[in-house]
């Protein structure tokens, strides 16, 4: 029926599809020749299926602190049960047992709980995975465009996942147990839960690891700023090594010798003897002040990343200083900007409104979508070509660009009037288009097929800086009329117009053209859309930093318990001779607060500098408020879980605590 409601004089097809297994091969004639294009549908199918990019990969290196994180946490815990037996560990080394058989009985009894975390963890990485699809289904489904999005568990990497677990798991619980079981028999029946008898030794390794590390964080950098190393790299690579090497620093500066020095009086000597005792147990507050700093590291560096909404009236800005932009179905042949244009096009030569707008025209061929809102691999996608005195306007800002001359360098829009030798065809594109969906790069070229037309190569000469033309590619208007003659006239309008004007003016061009199917769009709105992409992975990144954070606050409020336990004979005398409930929870609090605040300084420190490259590239600044406010959240959770310490301390029984002194 379609045959015949479409057919003419010169046919009744214009399309053939060849199926079987035997390869297709035209003997007599080349199909280009023909004006057929020959199109391997399937390959394309499975090409564009692989995706943009990969976000399993992203989860995997951002987790990487979330599991070291639970790996701490787990020693911790463990190695805090194995110091509140430590008589139990030296009455069965008095009797005989050998200390690889007490740690072979400890460890069987760790691997039994680590093997029930193991399975409540893959039954809970199963449910935060059909959560975060369940999310972009709805909550975010703006960033991915589609409904359609099921969850898909490969059993082979569960069973990875458990086995790394179990086997990490077991190696934290070995390590505690194989330093507790070092320590002499009479000083485990002591309770003696002091783990060496002098801290110089380790202080001195921790001094000089962290030396080593800083010494390596200055080195990446320098190599990074000179260009033997990719900047990305480099600096990443500094941050974590200066991340450890604070660690290590904190370690050897707990464990010093402090001078006899009298505390202050009233509140701010309750506070000093607080933050003293954070030296007490240095290796729990440097594993404390490791979960806080990690945690912090992951959200600091993905939030960083965080795009704001920003004014578009600026020509340098993502917008290029266009407010509007409209597409039509039908070519637009005439130049709005004229009175004669304008009549042309059927709207009134004197039109007030469109007389107050600047409408610079953009030839389209229409194909794939290639900004962030497509899940797919674009292999045929969508150009543009800017009209004349475009590239004179000085609009949008280049993150990169192959000028070389000094007249290139002031305006890189003069590249796509490069000529190269093998017949490559300039373009420009955005950047994140380059980075997350076409994998592109400056140089680099992407080929591909117009219908009845041999191969196109373009060769991108420059990057836009987060603008709103994510969607296209963007070549010269010479090289445009050449490569598709058959798309004629212009189709995409950017419109620079007054702010205030802009309803006017969309409601006006709509009803005016709808012959030609022309649709009005605010440009903020379609910049606005291209964030909400990006900022909705960023958030599904920093929920595993809030996951770390997690794991932070529940291990400081672990480790300030603890604490808390061990010194109710002191709080007991402090409380006997004059101090005050307030007293005493100050003296806790304040231990809390100066850990809390070491990692969380220390994380976004160094968060900070692994991405700093990525942060110069940004057209935006650095969202300083809501780093400020994430921040701030984190020291108060982290304060928050200090507060059941606070609670324990004050509940601490006054003679019975004396009585055990």
């Amino acid at each position: 029926e379609g045959q015949r409601l479409w057919g003419s004089r010169y046919g009744r097809v214009s399309s053939m599809r060849l199926s079987g297994r035997q390869p297709v091969a035209a003997q007599s004639i080349a199909p280009a020749s023909a004006g057929f294009t020959a199109r391997a549908v399937r390959g394309e199918a499975l090409s564009a299926a692989q995706g943009t990019t990969d976000f399993g990969e992203y989860f995997l290196y951002f987790s990487f602190f979330l599991v070291v994180s639970a790996l701490l946490l787990a020693y911790l815990f463990f190695a805090v049960g194995l110091e509140q037996r430590t008589r139990e560990v030296g009455l069965l080394a008095t009797v005989g047992f050998a200390p690889s058989a007490i740690r072979r009985a400890f460890v069987r009894e760790g691997a039994v709980l680590a093997g029930m975390g193991t399975v409540i963890g893959i039954a809970a990485a199963i449910g935060y995975g059909a959560l975060i699809m369940y999310g972009l289904r709805t909550w975010w489904v703006g960033a991915v465009g589609t409904t359609k999005l099921t969850l898909h568990v490969a059993p082979q990497w569960l069973a990875i996942g458990a086995i790394g677990a179990l086997a990490a798991g077991v190696l934290a619980i070995w390590l505690g147990v194989r330093q507790l079981s070092r320590r002499s028999a009479r000083s485990l029946l002591k309770g003696d839960v002091d783990t060496s008898t002098s801290k110089d030794a380790p202080r001195q390794r921790s001094k000089w690891v962290a030396v080593a590390l800083l010494l390596l964080g200055i080195a990446l950098i320098a190599a990074a700023s000179a260009g033997s190393l990719n900047p990305t790299a480099g600096f990443f690579g500094a941050g974590g090594a200066w991340l450890v090497a604070g660690l290590c620093g904190a370690s050897a500066w707990l464990r010093r010798r402090r001078p006899s020095r009298p505390l202050a009086r009233g509140l701010s000597g309750m506070w000093q003897l607080g933050f003293r005792h954070t030296a007490v147990r240095p290796g729990r507050s440097v594993l404390s002040l490791a979960l806080i700093a990690f945690a912090c590291f992951v959200l600091v560096s993905v939030g960083a990343f965080r795009k704001e909404p920003a004014s578009g009236g600026d020509k340098a800005s993502g917008t290029g200083g266009f407010t509007l932009m409209a597409e039509s179905v039908a070519p637009l042949m005439h130049d709005p900007n004229s009175p004669d244009g304008r009549d042309g096009l059927g709207l009134e030569s004197s039109d007030a409104i469109l007389s107050s707008a600047k409408v610079t025209r953009f030839r389209l061929r229409p194909g794939d979508e290639t900004s962030c809102l497509t899940l797919y691999r674009p292999t045929n996608p969508r150009i543009v070509a800017p009209g004349p005195g475009f590239a004179n306007d000085g609009r949008f800002t280049f993150a990169a660009s192959m000028a070389t001359s000094p007249e290139e360098q002031a305006n890189p829009w003069t590249l796509l009037g490069r000529k190269f030798e093998d017949g490559a065809v300039a373009a420009i594109a955005d950047q994140t288009t380059l980075m997350y969906v076409l994998h592109l790069g400056i140089g680099d070229d992407f080929e591909f097929t117009p219908e009845g037309q041999p191969p196109v190569r373009l060769r991108i000469v420059g990057a836009l800086a987060d603008s709103v033309l994510q969607s296209e590619l963007i070549i010269g208007e010479p090289d445009f009329v050449r490569l598709f003659p058959r798309h004629e006239g212009y189709r995409l309008w950017m419109i620079d117009t007054d702010p205030a004007a802009a309803a006017a003016v969309t409601s006006h061009l709509e009803d005016r053209l709808s012959d030609y199917g022309l649709d009005v769009t605010s440009t903020l709105e379609r910049w606005a859309s291209y964030h909400q992409v990006e900022n909705t992975y960023l958030a599904t990144f920093q929920a595993l930093g809030s996951l770390g954070l997690l794991l932070g606050t529940v291990g400081l409020g672990a480790v300030l318990a603890r604490n808390v336990l061990e010194r109710r004979r002191d709080i007991g005398l402090l409380s006997a001779v004059g101090f005050t409930p307030a007293n005493v929870r100050s003296m806790v609090l304040s231990e809390g607060l100066a850990l809390v605040t070491a990692g969380t300084l220390l994380g976004a420190t160094c968060a900070i500098v692994a991405v700093w490259p990525a942060l110069q590239e940004r057209a935006q600044a650095v969202p300083a408020g809501s780093l400020a406010v994430l921040l701030s959240a984190v020291v108060i959770t982290g304060l928050v879980s200090s507060l059941f310490a606070v609670r324990l301390a004050s509940a601490t029984p006054v003679v019975a605590a004396i009585k055990s002194e």
